[in-house]
């Protein structure tokens, strides 16, 4: 049972995360941070080659 209503509040937590657009939000948040932080080194690479 314990397992059971663990596996529900789990759901129901990623269902809400899901519904507020929470995790969507988060990853665009990390991929422009990466772009930012890779994009100089990219084009310093590209140049360099």
């Amino acid at each position: 049972m314990a397992g059971f209503l663990a596996v529900t509040v789990a759901l129901g937590a990623l269902w809400h995360a899901l519904s507020d657009g929470l995790l969507v939000e988060h990853a665009l948040a990390v991929a422009s941070h990466h772009i930012q932080a890779v994009a100089p080194v990219t084009i310093v690479d590209i140049f360099l080659y």
